[in-house]
Protein backbone atom coordinates (compact mmCIF):
# COMPACT_ATOMS: atom_id res chain seq x y z
CA UNK A 1 0.00 0.00 0.00
CA UNK A 2 1.40 3.30 -0.98
CA UNK A 3 1.70 6.69 1.69
CA UNK A 4 -1.59 8.40 -0.37
CA UNK A 5 -3.53 5.34 -0.22
CA UNK A 6 -2.74 4.99 3.65
CA UNK A 7 -3.39 8.91 3.55
CA UNK A 8 -6.84 8.63 1.72
CA UNK A 9 -8.21 6.05 4.08
CA UNK A 10 -6.87 7.56 6.96
CA UNK A 11 -9.01 11.07 5.26
CA UNK A 12 -12.05 9.11 5.06
CA UNK A 13 -12.11 7.22 8.56
CA UNK A 14 -11.93 10.65 10.18
CA UNK A 15 -14.28 12.54 7.73
CA UNK A 16 -16.84 10.55 6.75
CA UNK A 17 -18.91 10.08 9.94
CA UNK A 18 -18.62 13.94 9.88
CA UNK A 19 -20.99 14.24 6.50
CA UNK A 20 -24.79 14.50 8.15
CA UNK A 21 -26.85 12.52 6.32
CA UNK A 22 -30.94 13.09 7.07
CA UNK A 23 -32.94 10.30 7.01
CA UNK A 24 -35.07 10.37 4.45
CA UNK A 25 -36.81 6.84 2.96
CA UNK A 26 -38.89 8.44 -0.07
CA UNK A 27 -36.27 7.65 -2.88
CA UNK A 28 -35.19 6.10 -5.45
CA UNK A 29 -32.07 4.90 -7.81
CA UNK A 30 -33.13 5.96 -11.54
CA UNK A 31 -30.23 4.68 -14.42
CA UNK A 32 -27.75 1.83 -14.29
CA UNK A 33 -26.48 0.56 -10.99
CA UNK A 34 -23.39 -0.32 -12.00
CA UNK A 35 -21.77 2.62 -12.92
CA UNK A 36 -25.17 5.39 -14.03
CA UNK A 37 -27.59 5.43 -11.66
CA UNK A 38 -28.38 8.64 -9.59
CA UNK A 39 -30.26 8.63 -6.11
CA UNK A 40 -32.91 10.83 -6.18
CA UNK A 41 -36.67 11.65 -4.14
CA UNK A 42 -39.46 9.42 -5.56
CA UNK A 43 -42.26 11.43 -7.37
CA UNK A 44 -40.97 14.94 -7.41
CA UNK A 45 -40.82 15.07 -11.63
CA UNK A 46 -43.29 15.35 -13.80
CA UNK A 47 -43.52 16.06 -17.49
CA UNK A 48 -43.20 20.02 -17.15
CA UNK A 49 -39.37 19.58 -14.77
CA UNK A 50 -36.90 20.48 -16.67
CA UNK A 51 -33.30 18.70 -15.68
CA UNK A 52 -29.11 19.98 -16.30
CA UNK A 53 -26.96 16.83 -16.28
CA UNK A 54 -23.68 17.89 -16.52
CA UNK A 55 -21.33 14.81 -16.94
CA UNK A 56 -22.71 12.29 -19.46
CA UNK A 57 -19.73 9.86 -20.53
CA UNK A 58 -20.96 6.76 -22.04
CA UNK A 59 -23.83 6.23 -19.71
CA UNK A 60 -26.76 8.65 -20.00
CA UNK A 61 -29.30 5.83 -18.42
CA UNK A 62 -30.03 8.24 -15.24
CA UNK A 63 -30.69 11.06 -17.43
CA UNK A 64 -33.02 9.24 -20.12
CA UNK A 65 -34.72 7.34 -16.88
CA UNK A 66 -35.99 11.03 -16.07
CA UNK A 67 -37.31 11.55 -19.62
CA UNK A 68 -38.98 8.02 -19.81
CA UNK A 69 -40.47 7.79 -16.68
CA UNK A 70 -41.40 11.41 -15.84
CA UNK A 71 -41.10 12.85 -19.34
CA UNK A 72 -39.11 15.21 -17.89
CA UNK A 73 -37.45 17.77 -20.09
CA UNK A 74 -33.64 16.67 -20.17
CA UNK A 75 -30.53 18.82 -21.20
CA UNK A 76 -27.55 16.59 -21.03
CA UNK A 77 -24.22 18.72 -20.73
CA UNK A 78 -20.89 17.30 -21.51
CA UNK A 79 -18.14 18.39 -24.47
CA UNK A 80 -16.58 15.52 -24.19
CA UNK A 81 -15.97 14.03 -28.67
CA UNK A 82 -16.91 10.09 -27.22
CA UNK A 83 -20.07 11.29 -25.19
CA UNK A 84 -21.10 13.49 -27.74
CA UNK A 85 -20.53 10.73 -30.30
CA UNK A 86 -22.33 8.37 -27.52
CA UNK A 87 -25.61 10.19 -27.91
CA UNK A 88 -25.41 10.43 -31.81
CA UNK A 89 -25.98 6.72 -31.94
CA UNK A 90 -28.19 6.26 -29.35
CA UNK A 91 -30.28 8.58 -31.92
CA UNK A 92 -29.91 6.86 -34.20
CA UNK A 93 -30.41 3.09 -32.87
CA UNK A 94 -33.57 4.79 -31.40
CA UNK A 95 -34.63 5.95 -35.05
CA UNK A 96 -33.57 2.35 -36.28
CA UNK A 97 -35.34 0.41 -32.85
CA UNK A 98 -31.83 -1.22 -32.82
CA UNK A 99 -30.76 -1.60 -28.91
CA UNK A 100 -27.98 0.67 -27.93
CA UNK A 101 -25.37 -0.51 -25.52
CA UNK A 102 -24.74 1.55 -22.12
CA UNK A 103 -21.02 2.04 -21.37
CA UNK A 104 -20.15 0.05 -24.58
CA UNK A 105 -21.62 -3.45 -22.49
CA UNK A 106 -24.50 -5.55 -24.93
CA UNK A 107 -25.49 -7.03 -21.30
CA UNK A 108 -27.04 -3.63 -20.68
CA UNK A 109 -28.80 -1.09 -23.59
CA UNK A 110 -31.16 1.92 -23.01
CA UNK A 111 -34.71 1.34 -22.96
CA UNK A 112 -36.15 5.14 -24.04
CA UNK A 113 -39.04 5.30 -26.61
CA UNK A 114 -38.55 7.33 -29.64
CA UNK A 115 -41.19 9.97 -28.45
CA UNK A 116 -39.43 10.04 -24.78
CA UNK A 117 -36.08 10.65 -26.31
CA UNK A 118 -37.24 13.82 -28.23
CA UNK A 119 -37.42 15.25 -24.47
CA UNK A 120 -34.13 14.87 -24.74
CA UNK A 121 -31.21 17.81 -25.81
CA UNK A 122 -27.28 17.20 -25.93
CA UNK A 123 -25.25 20.53 -25.33
CA UNK A 124 -21.96 19.76 -26.12
CA UNK A 125 -20.26 22.12 -23.59
CA UNK A 126 -19.04 22.26 -20.10
CA UNK A 127 -20.51 23.72 -16.45
CA UNK A 128 -18.46 26.25 -15.12
CA UNK A 129 -17.73 29.63 -12.99
CA UNK A 130 -17.66 31.54 -15.91
CA UNK A 131 -18.05 32.01 -19.67
CA UNK A 132 -14.97 31.40 -21.30
CA UNK A 133 -12.79 28.58 -23.49
CA UNK A 134 -10.78 25.77 -21.08
CA UNK A 135 -9.08 22.76 -21.59
CA UNK A 136 -10.12 19.18 -20.35
CA UNK A 137 -7.61 17.07 -19.45
CA UNK A 138 -8.02 13.38 -20.57
CA UNK A 139 -7.59 10.70 -18.00
CA UNK A 140 -4.79 8.40 -17.59
CA UNK A 141 -6.56 5.15 -19.15
CA UNK A 142 -6.84 5.79 -22.81
CA UNK A 143 -9.83 3.88 -22.94
CA UNK A 144 -11.72 6.10 -19.68
CA UNK A 145 -13.91 8.61 -21.07
CA UNK A 146 -14.34 11.77 -18.72
CA UNK A 147 -12.33 14.27 -18.80
CA UNK A 148 -11.21 16.98 -16.34
CA UNK A 149 -10.62 20.92 -16.16
CA UNK A 150 -9.24 19.96 -12.57
CA UNK A 151 -6.94 17.53 -14.62
CA UNK A 152 -8.19 14.96 -11.48
CA UNK A 153 -5.23 12.66 -13.02
CA UNK A 154 -2.80 14.55 -13.81
CA UNK A 155 -2.25 14.21 -17.57
CA UNK A 156 -0.55 16.35 -20.32
CA UNK A 157 -3.63 15.37 -22.96
CA UNK A 158 -7.05 17.80 -23.31
CA UNK A 159 -9.17 19.28 -25.65
CA UNK A 160 -10.41 22.70 -25.46
CA UNK A 161 -14.08 23.67 -25.03
CA UNK A 162 -16.72 26.28 -24.48
CA UNK A 163 -17.58 26.41 -20.71
CA UNK A 164 -20.73 28.19 -19.15
CA UNK A 165 -22.50 29.84 -16.00
CA UNK A 166 -25.44 27.56 -14.74
CA UNK A 167 -27.31 31.30 -14.75
CA UNK A 168 -25.99 32.25 -17.89
CA UNK A 169 -27.16 28.74 -19.37
CA UNK A 170 -30.62 29.36 -17.94
CA UNK A 171 -31.10 32.58 -19.25
CA UNK A 172 -29.86 31.52 -22.48
CA UNK A 173 -32.73 28.94 -23.00
CA UNK A 174 -34.90 30.92 -21.56
CA UNK A 175 -35.89 28.85 -17.99
CA UNK A 176 -36.44 30.28 -14.54
CA UNK A 177 -36.07 27.50 -12.11
CA UNK A 178 -34.44 24.48 -12.32
CA UNK A 179 -36.11 21.06 -11.04
CA UNK A 180 -32.83 19.09 -10.66
CA UNK A 181 -28.77 19.75 -11.31
CA UNK A 182 -27.00 16.36 -12.01
CA UNK A 183 -23.49 17.04 -11.94
CA UNK A 184 -20.11 14.35 -12.45
CA UNK A 185 -18.00 17.00 -13.88
CA UNK A 186 -14.48 15.28 -12.57
CA UNK A 187 -13.57 18.29 -9.86
CA UNK A 188 -15.46 21.45 -11.67
CA UNK A 189 -18.53 20.91 -9.17
CA UNK A 190 -16.37 22.86 -5.96
CA UNK A 191 -16.76 26.09 -8.69
CA UNK A 192 -20.18 25.00 -9.94
CA UNK A 193 -22.03 25.08 -6.34
CA UNK A 194 -20.33 28.07 -5.35
CA UNK A 195 -22.15 30.23 -8.81
CA UNK A 196 -25.48 28.44 -7.34
CA UNK A 197 -25.67 30.66 -3.92
CA UNK A 198 -24.01 33.58 -5.64
CA UNK A 199 -26.84 33.78 -8.80
CA UNK A 200 -29.85 32.89 -6.17
CA UNK A 201 -30.43 29.61 -8.42
CA UNK A 202 -32.10 26.76 -6.02
CA UNK A 203 -33.10 23.26 -8.06
CA UNK A 204 -35.27 21.47 -6.29
CA UNK A 205 -33.02 18.52 -6.63
CA UNK A 206 -28.79 18.72 -6.51
CA UNK A 207 -27.00 15.34 -7.56
CA UNK A 208 -23.25 15.89 -7.27
CA UNK A 209 -20.25 12.88 -7.42
CA UNK A 210 -17.63 14.49 -5.82
CA UNK A 211 -14.71 12.92 -7.95
CA UNK A 212 -11.91 14.09 -5.94
CA UNK A 213 -13.34 10.96 -3.12
CA UNK A 214 -12.04 8.72 -5.85
CA UNK A 215 -9.38 10.64 -7.45
CA UNK A 216 -7.46 13.19 -4.55
CA UNK A 217 -5.82 15.64 -5.72
CA UNK A 218 -4.06 15.99 -2.36
CA UNK A 219 -4.61 14.49 0.99
CA UNK A 220 -6.83 17.43 1.68
CA UNK A 221 -9.55 16.60 -0.42
CA UNK A 222 -11.92 15.34 2.31
CA UNK A 223 -12.10 19.09 3.62
CA UNK A 224 -13.05 20.05 0.18
CA UNK A 225 -15.85 17.89 0.06
CA UNK A 226 -17.08 18.62 3.20
CA UNK A 227 -17.02 22.26 3.09
CA UNK A 228 -18.64 21.98 -0.27
CA UNK A 229 -21.35 19.71 1.45
CA UNK A 230 -21.91 22.13 4.04
CA UNK A 231 -21.86 24.84 1.85
CA UNK A 232 -24.72 23.22 0.02
CA UNK A 233 -26.89 22.82 2.95
CA UNK A 234 -26.37 26.37 3.77
CA UNK A 235 -28.23 27.72 0.79
CA UNK A 236 -30.73 25.99 2.45
CA UNK A 237 -31.09 22.07 1.25
CA UNK A 238 -30.95 18.95 3.40
CA UNK A 239 -27.96 16.36 1.98
CA UNK A 240 -31.02 13.30 1.47
CA UNK A 241 -28.22 10.47 0.19
CA UNK A 242 -23.94 9.98 0.06
CA UNK A 243 -22.71 7.25 -1.52
CA UNK A 244 -18.89 6.84 0.59
CA UNK A 245 -17.92 4.47 -2.52
CA UNK A 246 -18.69 6.77 -4.92
CA UNK A 247 -18.97 9.95 -3.34
CA UNK A 248 -22.42 10.33 -4.94
CA UNK A 249 -24.30 12.67 -3.08
CA UNK A 250 -27.78 14.02 -3.00
CA UNK A 251 -29.46 17.00 -1.87
CA UNK A 252 -33.11 18.53 -1.15
CA UNK A 253 -34.24 21.63 -1.05
CA UNK A 254 -35.55 22.29 2.47
CA UNK A 255 -39.21 23.69 1.87
CA UNK A 256 -39.54 20.40 -0.27
CA UNK A 257 -38.49 18.13 2.34
CA UNK A 258 -40.39 19.49 4.56
CA UNK A 259 -43.45 19.10 2.35
CA UNK A 260 -42.79 15.56 1.57
CA UNK A 261 -41.86 14.72 4.89
CA UNK A 262 -45.87 16.42 5.72
CA UNK A 263 -47.65 14.04 3.44
CA UNK A 264 -45.94 10.98 5.12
Amino acid sequence: MNLLTKITRKVRKVFLPKLKVTPFTQKEYLGTLHYGACTVPKGIFNKDSICYTAGAGEDISFDLSLAQKYQADVYIIDPTPRAIQHFKELKSHTAEGRPMPINQNPEFTYGVSKENLKRVSFLPIGLWKNNEEMKFYAPAVESKVSHSIMNLQKSEKYFVATVERVSSLMKRLGHQQLDLLKMDIEGAEYQVLKTLGEDSIRPKVICVAYDEGTKPLDNKYMHRIKASVEGVCDLGYKLIHFEPGKFKTTFLRTDIYQNMIALN
